[in-house]
């Protein structure tokens, strides 16, 4: 994949405050190819016309993707697209550090420094994984459960059970949902069942609190609190198809009426319907 040279996307917003830690949103469209990013006092950019495989965003906005027919690569506003190898991973993750985590079939799960050296974690490729801001990695191995990783020391083994989806934050918190056994929260060892419904997939996120935000499709978004307490209350009345937490514990969610930020009040920050979206989480 050629790099590509970054384009406004026309549906923009104006009059954004300023903010000490941005929002960072990557995100794809139906309508148009490519990756698009917002940060908060620049807005909507294209960062690239080829539609991804895979892609992820880091809370300074730098972007991992990959791309079927280029590669794996990392975009920073400091250097644009750098190609990290030529096989395009099957997902990516990013930390806040600008690591690029990837999984190839065959060859396991990888990390790429700084210095685009890659480690590998494991040899064996996860189902699915997720990174957070710290550089924490969840996995799920078909076969034999959960996992999770904190900043590249040993895998820790989570459950037998491998979860229908999951979400990983600082400090090695990690949320999954599995069917319906329902949803539960780990930390250092403890294991806590949040609730004994199932979120829709894609609907499921954690902060560095261990504070959980779930869709529960037609009766909304609901927050469980975080530590040992596991009291919920509802806080959308809409179904988001995918959640994400950014920074000071503001939540990102695609819904079909737009792509809005929640903290206490509402910001739209784009009319649009994204096919897919990446959240920059709080590090």
């Amino acid at each position: 994949m050629k790099s590509a040279q970054m384009s406004t996307f026309r549906p923009q917003l104006e009059g954004l405050e300023e903010r000490t830690v941005p929002t960072a949103v990557a995100a794809t469209f139906a309508a148009a190819p490519g990756i698009f990013r917002f940060v908060d006092g620049i807005g909507w950019q294209q960062l690239a016309a080829v539609q991804p495989q895979s892609f992820a965003i880091a809370d300074d906005g730098s972007v991992a993707a990959s791309f079927a027919s280029g590669g794996t690569y990392l975009f920073t506003n400091q250097t644009g697209w750098r190609l990290l190898t030529l096989a395009a991973a099957n997902q990516v993750g990013i930390d806040d550090r600008d690591r690029v985590f990837a999984s190839y079939t065959g060859a396991g799960l990888f990390r790429f420094n700084n210095n685009l050296f890659a480690q590998q974690l494991t040899p064996v490729t996860p189902a699915q994984f997720r990174v957070s801001g710290d550089g924490g990695v969840a996995a799920s191995f078909t076969g034999a459960g959960l996992f999770s990783m904190e900043n590249g020391q040993n895998w820790r083994f989570l459950t037998p059970f491998t979860p229908g989806d999951f979400a990983v934050a600082d400090d090695g918190y990690v949320a999954a949902s599995f069917g319906t056994a329902g949803l539960y929260r780990f930390h250092e060892g403890d294991v806590q069942l949040l609730t004994p419904f199932a979120p829709s997939t894609g609907g499921l996120a954690i902060d560095n609190d261990g504070e959980v935000a779930a869709d529960f499709g037609s009766i909304g978004v609901f927050e469980f609190e975080g530590g040992d307490d596991t009291g919920a209350r509802q806080v959308l009345p809409f179904h988001a198809q995918q959640l994400g937490f950014s920074d000071d514990g503001r939540l990102v969610g695609n819904f079909n009426f737009g792509i809005f930020e929640f903290n206490g009040t509402a910001r739209q920050l784009l009319p649009l319907t994204a096919t897919q979206i990446a959240v920059g989480q709080e590090s």
